[in-house]
């Protein structure tokens, strides 16, 4: 398979990612513990690699959508003798969402490795996800960042060049500050709404009838209409962000109070056990404060 991609990290994202890529653009070298995903990919027309290792070791091209840098580090071997082996001559794709400071030194070791680096973190939920409709943030190398956009395009509405890392990864947590303050909002008013006995309908209604209307509020408003909390992005995810948002904020010394609120709430979630959760579940923990 000389010359393929592969793709390490097929959970809440990077799942329908793959499949849609393996859909439209061909398939994959993939590699996950899950048997299920497993047989799911081999279904479609990927191959299944036996270990993390052989996806290195066979493809030039790697995309990486890991859920921390604790598993980026450990799948990619950093820190032992097989840190250099996976990244000399290889170009990886990191699209996960870390810390910037975290991308930026990566960048540097598989550089030094001889490897090349592409900081190509996401806007978007499972749902775009699943049909190529993500917002791409390139960083990184003027020419890497040409030669993987055809790899990357399958994935993406649009994709925006940021400069060097880790501009990109500084950019999506903005994003993703600015849709904390959405959900936060959405959560916060149907509790409102609900604690004054409103008609949920109604609210959401006039919600998609106004200004505030959005993709992400006609996608998020059922499920709190519905009491539907299966995950597009979870709880546990939730927290993670917030938590990289809180940290990314104090070094640039960025007052974010909302920030602050959203993690208290998502973080009582945790502690109920509802890690898996939507998000948007954290509707909960407001109805515990209040009683009800």
């Amino acid at each position: 398979m000389k010359n393929s991609i592969g793709f390490i990290g097929l959970g809440v994202m990077g799942r329908p990612m793959a499949l849609h890529y393996q859909s439209v653009a061909g398939p994959l070298l993939v590699w996950t513990r899950s048997q299920q995903t497993r047989d799911e990919f081999a279904a479609g027309g990927s191959t299944v690699a036996a270990t993390a290792a052989e996806v290195f070791e066979t493809c030039d091209t790697i995309i990486l959508m890991l859920g921390s840098a604790d598993a980026l580090d450990q799948v990619l071997g950093r820190g032992t003798d097989r840190f250099t082996r996976f990244c000399a001559g290889k170009t990886l794709i990191q699209m996960a969402t870390t810390l910037p400071g975290y991308s930026k030194s990566l960048e540097a070791d598989i550089l030094a490795a001889g490897g090349r680096y592409a900081e190509v973190p996401v806007s978007g939920s499972s749902v775009p996800a699943a049909s190529g409709k993500l917002i791409l943030m390139h960083a990184g190398d003027p020419q890497t960042l040409a030669d993987i956009a055809p790899i990357v395009a399958p994935f993406a509405e649009a994709c925006v060049t940021c400069g060097a890392v880790p501009s990109a990864l500084q950019l999506k947590l903005a994003v993703n500050i600015c849709l904390t303050g959405v959900f936060t909002g959405l959560v916060e008013g149907m509790n409102f709404a609900r604690q004054c006995g409103i008609d949920l309908t109604l609210f959401q209604n006039v919600l998609e009838a106004g200004q505030l209307s959005s993709p992400l509020l006609k996608m998020k408003m059922p499920k709190l209409v519905e009491e539907d909390y299966s995950a597009q992005a979870s709880v546990e995810q939730a927290v993670n962000n917030l938590k990289m948002m809180k940290a990314a904020g104090k070094e640039a010394g960025a007052f974010m109070p909302i920030v602050a609120t959203a993690l208290e709430r998502q973080q009582r979630m945790l502690e109920l056990g509802h890690g898996d959760l939507d998000a948007v579940a954290a509707i909960m923990a407001y109805r515990e404060l209040n009683g009800t």
